[in-house]
């Protein structure tokens, strides 16, 4: 733990002030007196004056009541901060925007967690966290959202003919990509010759390395395109998942998580195509992936038998149901980016086709992909959502720049540290900073969020959305 060395002559001076003047010193003048040497006031000053001095702290219930709850429930606060584009807003009677992608804006949300990391309230911004209610604390559920919007979306698509179905995916074994561009060459073909039922695994031949390790390779090539390696199972490595089928049977997209089955279903609804969706959705964009500095792996899995989803009951009871009450019937193989050091998986799981995709494009130096089609195209959709509704959308990029512990929340919230306007230099860094870009909706109704509803992911807001609309009917 770093300590300045400043500060314990500080606390050395304010005990001789408090003897002399029976004025025992309490958080905030600490505070200041640190800010007025130049040092900033950290968790690690906090902890260790909550270890030597803690009738200090017994001062501030009366001065800092917030965070005095906090040290009674063991909990703690994080700033982040942000830089913001300009936000659009779409209605059912707005013209689709434009949307910039310049920051303009710096502003800072809060989040309030456990020792455990548990999160206790989304990342909020000041205002919101003034106004909550102490009491009202409890930990997030971090499980889906808007699980009754959701399945209506499932039923919207049904009526138009699509199908949706769950399984579970269960871990086996993982191989290191030794030769990408040969393991695409396979692949390609296989994709040419719509042969579903490639898998590298059987398809090559096996060259023994020790009595339980394998590589595995063709006579045209020899050498080892893939090895199998050991890799530690990860909290992903036993999930479920959904496919949608269209009218005709035929799948369509599989894969998909239930943090991204809202925002396909909602696209498919309103007719976005399936490519724009399956870029945006289920394939990681190449801007936000170290390719110079990757390799790949496959890994394989046992897959359960399929549970259609026609009741709400059954989304809400698909992992249970799925994990006690299905069979396996077959492998899967999955592709994945990973560091080049130590095969750790980075981004999303790739499918055959995403996995050729990526291989052709991780020498390329464009990495940015144009959402102009999309994010027009979701806009329209949204717009046609809202008809006949009060309702307002609100949405804006953000790219997150800083995370700080704050020591006192009360204190940290008597600053705005917000800036409305960036400096050019700052717009400048904003643009050339290498952190992911997110697209965040909030919904408004008369000028007024809707609760659970302020700087949500997509899929949140449509499932939202259909939770919410009937009562905001016009």
């Amino acid at each position: 733990m770093f300590i300045p060395k400043n500060y314990r002559e500080i606390v050395r001076q304010l005990l001789m002030n408090q003897e002399s003047t029976q004025h025992y010193f309490n958080e905030r003048e600490f505070n200041r007196l640190l800010l007025q040497n130049g040092i900033k006031y950290t968790e690690s000053i906090r902890a260790e004056m909550k270890e030597q001095f803690p009738e200090m702290l017994a001062q501030s219930p009366e001065i800092t009541p917030m965070q005095a709850r906090l040290d009674q429930l063991a909990l703690y606060a994080n700033q982040i901060q942000y830089y913001y584009t300009a936000t659009a807003m779409i209605n059912a009677t707005t013209e689709i925007p434009s949307w910039s992608t310049d920051f303009i804006a710096q502003q800072a949300r809060y989040e309030i967690y456990d020792i455990d990391g548990c999160r206790w309230t989304d990342d909020v911004t000041q205002e919101a966290l003034r106004q909550l209610t102490l009491e009202d604390l409890t930990p997030i559920d971090e499980g889906p959202r808007f699980l009754e919007g959701l399945f209506k979306l499932i039923q919207q698509a049904s009526q138009l003919g699509f199908s949706i179905a769950a399984y579970w995916l269960c871990y086996k074994d993982s191989y290191e990509v030794k030769q990408p561009e040969i393991l695409k060459y396979y692949v390609d073909r296989s994709l040419v010759k719509k042969d579903l039922s490639f898998e590298p695994i059987t398809a090559f031949e096996p060259v023994a390395i020790t009595d339980h390790q394998f590589s595995y390779t063709t006579p045209e090539f020899q050498a080892p395109i893939l090895t199998q390696i050991k890799a530690e199972e990860s909290v992903d490595d036993n999930c479920y998942y959904f496919e949608i089928k269209n009218a005709e049977g035929n799948l369509i997209c599989f894969d998909v998580t239930i943090e991204n089955l809202g925002a396909i279903l909602f696209g498919l609804i309103h007719q976005i195509d399936v490519a724009l969706l399956e870029k945006a959705y289920l394939e990681n964009q190449p801007a936000d992936l170290p390719m110079m500095y990757s390799t790949y792996r496959y890994d394989r899995f046992i897959q359960s038998e399929v549970l259609p989803i026609k009741t709400l009951s059954d989304l809400q009871t698909v992992p249970t149901t799925l994990f006690h009450n299905t069979t396996p019937i077959g492998r899967r193989g999955i592709y994945y980016v990973c560091t080049a050091k130590f095969l750790d998986r980075y981004g999303k799981p790739l499918g055959r086709r995403a996995f050729s995709e990526a291989v052709a494009q991780r020498d390329s130096e464009v990495r940015q992909v144009n959402s102009n089609a999309f994010e027009s195209a979701i806009f329209a959709a949204l717009k046609t959502a809202l008809a006949g509704t009060h309702l307002t959308v609100h949405c804006a990029k953000r790219k997150k720049i800083l995370v700080d512990g704050v020591p006192n929340i009360d204190l940290a919230l008597e600053h705005d540290s917000a800036k409305p306007q960036l400096s050019p230099i700052e717009r400048q860094v904003g643009q050339c900073l290498k952190r992911p870009v997110t697209t965040v909706y909030s919904l408004y109704s008369d000028q007024q969020p809707i609760p659970g509803l302020v700087e949500r992911p997509f899929n949140e807001l449509v499932a939202g959305i259909e939770a919410v609309r009937d009562h905001y009917l016009r």
